[in-house]
């Protein structure tokens, strides 16, 4: 499966058209994607949300805020469709951004905090939303397919790294698929 190509608008993913899965079809299309080493994960994922969110569009993208600054290549930034700004999603039109990694660490914990509170520091204009969805803010999270940590380790992290920044820069959640 080919890394999607934001500056195109393309998916690998389903059309927004497309039929929708049932859970038992997603679950065994989750588990040959997620289990194929020739998909990355982050690719593996954007094609499984895209028949799941409509209009929108799951990427692979840097965002880049009204004053023109941008943020690093982010696995997942789901966006209205509306057109990029110089290959990357302008702010406004951000619903989701999700930060993969393939094993969850101390370390990759650290790191997906750091981005997506980068992300959450970029402001939004006060526009009305776009039909279909509401992107007033940026729900983050953070997803990983593996742990070496147990959950009391990751707790004690994520309450640590709270403790340091801003409540309203915090990813909504940390989820890991498998141990």
């Amino acid at each position: 499966m080919k890394q999607d190509d934001p500056s195109s608008g393309a998916s690998s993913g389903a059309s927004s058209g497309a039929t929708r899965l049932s859970h038992t079809e997603l679950a065994a299309q989750a588990q040959k994607v997620f289990l194929d080493p020739a998909i990355s994960f982050p690719d593996g994922l954007n094609s499984l949300l895209q028949p799941l969110i409509g209009s929108f569009k799951a990427v692979s993208a840097k965002i880049i805020g009204n004053d023109g600054a941008k943020t690093e290549i982010l696995p997942t930034v789901v966006y209205d469709g509306r057109s990029l700004n110089d290959g990357a999603v302008p702010i406004d039109a951000v619903a989701l951004v999700i930060d993969t990694c393939e094993e969850l660490t101390i370390e990759s914990l650290r790191e997906s905090y750091r981005r997506l509170a980068h992300v959450k520091r970029i402001e939004k204009s006060d526009l009305p939303d776009p039909p279909g969805g509401d992107i007033s803010m940026t729900t983050c999270l953070i997803v990983a397919k593996n742990a070496n940590l147990t959950l009391e380790e990751i707790s004690e992290e994520i309450g640590r790294l709270n403790s340091s920044i801003p409540s309203y820069n915090w990813p909504e959640a940390v989820a890991v698929l498998s141990k």
